[in-house]
């Protein structure tokens, strides 16, 4: 195994996804985390997944983040650490994570599904109308916590969760920031 995949935890290109109130870089987190397991027991919905050498990764494939607070609570090594009600919201302070969407989108050829719109609990997703019966879906950046919901509603996969930072600076993802909106439509 050479460097770069033993430091991206054991995943050639991208680094996987961290748990919530993972504030530090992946070299960072992989020295620090021991692979215990004990925030991956502890999550209620079964969105962290033993790893590469049993450290943390998330899979949004069947569920999402509630920003509860469990595995944080359950990380003994001070990897993960989830804010105090009384400082901020849970889920403001979880990660940089934020949704996109795709060119896959049913909406932006015709069809209408707003599933997506349907599942957010966080208000973050709504359509503007276009010419010729399409949608142009935009999420609210402010609203969007990342917490992964509408990806399983989606019938065709085109919603991705990606750091909010790497989205703004990726031109494949075509994304335009609307700062007087403070949305981004994709």
């Amino acid at each position: 195994m050479d460097r770069r995949t033993f430091l991206s935890g054991g995943q050639k290109g991208n680094s996987p996804i961290r748990p919530p109130y993972t504030h530090m870089d992946e070299r960072t987190f992989f020295d620090a985390c021991i692979g215990c397991e004990d925030c991956v027991a502890a999550c209620p919905t079964n969105l962290l997944q033993s790893g590469y050498m049993g450290r943390p990764e998330v899979d949004f494939s069947n569920a999402y983040c509630t920003f509860c607070g469990q595995c944080s609570q359950a990380c003994r090594h001070d990897v993960l650490i989830a804010p105090k009600q009384e400082e901020a919201e849970a889920c403001e302070k979880a990660w940089s994570l934020k949704a996109q969407v795709t060119s896959l989108c049913l909406e932006s050829k015709a069809v209408t599904c707003r599933a997506c719109e349907s599942a957010c609990g966080y208000d973050a997703m709504r359509f503007r109308p276009q010419l010729g019966g399409k949608s142009l879906l935009l999420i609210d950046a402010e609203r969007c916590t990342g917490c992964g919901e509408c990806l399983s509603s989606c019938p065709v996969q085109a919603l991705v969760i990606t750091s909010f930072d790497t989205a703004l600076s990726s031109s494949s993802n075509h994304l335009q920031t609307d700062p007087a909106q403070k949305e981004y439509p994709l």
